[in-house]
């Protein structure tokens, strides 16, 4: 049978629309990840520019756990603005037995969450929900604008020590970054001793405190490519994956008191 060039196109649309209508149907379907924004604060602009993000975004249902003491119809309301927030939870109801795939965000970051997560210490809400996470692989972010700075009036051994405090939350695989949806910048990498570690060049911009001290990250080490040598003064830290990058190009550390 033989058919004409108009009655052709008329079939050849209304298979595509045929196929876009079924693809449309397809995506109703597919669930969304979850994602669990931790507040440790009351609201703030940190918190308004992460939902306004989600909200534009729109890949997540996401779910506020709140502190009891701030689980109050301010806070609701102000959530309940975000189509994405399908749920506003009290830490009281909080399951830590969530079975499903799930991601972890923490925008506003305690020193005190840092340390005792980095010691194991699981005495304080965030600490137990992030040990929890971990055990069963889930994604932790702590977003860099929401980390607690120095004053640089510290003594330096304190900051050292805090410096070592959050290089371990990285050999935890959890994530330091100053935003969640961008391209993936992290590489699956294993050390010496097997465990996956997370770089990211805000890291090295959020620690470095102003003594002056750095942390060398395996991103910062191809700058000392050319010169063969990394000079390392008292405070400085060096990652392992940064050790192993470097002797792989041949750079030899220094360290100056």
């Amino acid at each position: 049978m033989e058919i004409d060039e108009k009655r052709l196109r008329e079939l050849v649309i209304k298979a595509i629309q045929l196929l876009q209508a079924e693809s449309s149907i397809q995506n109703l379907f597919i669930p969304r990840k979850k994602l669990y924004v931790i507040f440790t604060e009351e609201w703030n602009n940190k918190y308004s520019s992460l939902f306004e993000e989600l909200d534009k975004r729109n890949e997540y249902e996401v779910y506020a756990v709140l502190p009891d003491g701030i689980y109050n119809d301010f806070h609701l309301s102000n959530l309940k603005k975000f189509s994405v927030c399908k749920s506003v939870i009290s830490r009281k109801n909080a399951d830590f037995d969530e079975s499903s795939e799930y991601l972890t965000v923490f925008p506003v970051v305690p020193r005190e969450i840092v340390v005792k997560t980095a010691l194991c210490i699981d005495d304080i809400f965030e600490s137990r929900w992030i040990f929890k996470s971990m055990e069963k692989g889930q994604r932790i972010i702590l977003l860099s604008s929401g980390l607690e700075k120095f004053t640089g009036k510290e003594p330096p051994s304190y900051i050292n020590k805090i410096l070592n405090y959050y290089k371990t939350l990285l050999e935890f695989n959890i994530e330091i970054t100053k935003d969640i949806f961008q391209i993936e910048e992290y590489e699956n990498k294993f050390s010496e001793n097997s465990s996956v570690v997370y770089e990211s060049t805000e890291y090295n911009e959020v620690l470095n405190n102003k003594d002056g001290k750095r942390i060398i990250t395996v991103q910062e080490i191809e700058r000392y490519k050319n010169d063969k040598k990394l000079f390392l003064y008292s405070g400085d830290i060096i990652t392992e994956l940064a050790k192993d990058k470097a002797k792989n190009l041949n750079i030899q550390i220094i360290r100056r008191s």
